[in-house]
């Protein structure tokens, strides 16, 4: 390669790599495509037009593209990173999932490309593997803190709720007045029965957070289970009241009425439950419940 060839592939690149920064993808293509040309072993140039590609919604050709760079640098970290966001984006997460746990293997001690392997693998439900990676994630990242958010969420998932709760209180060391986590944590109580302090962190969430609406559903169902029936309909109700959308409140407002022998209201209850979609984000405990007293 002589000096000349040198110089015209670097300025030929910094063009490339102008023109994707200014949006000018197709520009920037035409410089990539003239590097392949000139040095067709590289795969910079490869990957670089993949991502061309994919701004101008070219998902199939990006990924061939992608996969053309990997040809030449199988375990370029870089590339597999891409090639996974670029399979996400495109709902295709399974794949995604594949691409990165190559991608951790190679890099695994990152913690950019560990995070998107731990969320790849939590939306997948597979929360055993994700709890380990979250449990890796904790050690190496500056903020951790999204980290312990999906490893609670993965104790919880997987019915680990001491594990969980303990997850929790360490979330709130590191900030006492994260109100989601204090509800999470109460709700975390009441999987173990532990309805007092269950109580308590939702207090000291509604404290926080005076429209909360979940915070003062899940108060309402602890007292629920206490037997405290006025307080628990009360706080169910301005629950409704905040978020009339929340299918989970409606489904503890039947509990209430089957308590007071209200069954007219009960079902009621229940099927607007159903009909706010419970089934798909809790399970089938309405439609069981239908069943049962319809």
């Amino acid at each position: 390669m002589t000096p000349f060839d040198k110089e015209k592939i670097t300025a030929l690149y910094q063009e490339g790599a102008t023109l994707f920064g200014e949006q000018r993808y197709e520009e920037a293509i035409d410089c990539f495509d003239q590097l392949i040309g000139l040095v067709p072993g590289w795969p910079e140039p490869y990957a670089n037009k993949a991502l061309c590609e994919n701004q101008l919604g070219r998902k199939e050709d990006a990924l061939a593209t992608m996969d053309k760079a990997l040809e030449l640098a199988p375990e370029e970290a870089r590339f597999l990173y891409n090639k996974a966001i670029m399979l996400n984006t495109d709902e295709q997460t399974e794949a995604a999932l594949d691409v990165t746990t190559k991608l951790v293997a190679v890099a695994g001690g990152n913690p950019q490309y560990l995070g998107f392997h731990g969320w790849l693998l939590h939306t997948c439900k597979q929360y055993e593997a994700s709890k380990e990676v979250h449990q890796q994630l904790i050690a190496l990242a500056d903020d951790p803190t999204n980290a312990y958010y999906f490893l609670a969420d993965a104790y919880s998932k997987l019915g680990q709720h001491e594990a969980c709760i303990a997850t929790y209180q360490e979330i709130l060391v590191r900030n006492p007045e994260d109100s989601m986590s204090l509800n999470n944590l109460g709700f975390s109580r009441l999987k173990i029965g532990d309805y007092q302090k269950a109580i308590v962190d939702f207090d000291h969430a509604i404290r926080l957070r005076e429209d909360f609406a979940f915070a003062f559903n899940n108060r309402g169902f602890a007292y629920l289970k206490l037997g405290e029936l006025e307080q628990a309909i009360a706080d169910i109700s301005h629950s409704i009241s905040l978020d009339a959308s929340n299918s989970f409140a409606h489904k503890n407002k039947a509990l209430y009425h089957i308590e007071m022998k209200e069954m007219e209201q009960a079902i009621a209850s229940l099927r607007k439950a159903q009909a706010l979609g419970f089934r798909e984000m809790y399970g089938d405990e309405v439609d069981k419940l239908l069943e049962q007293y319809s």
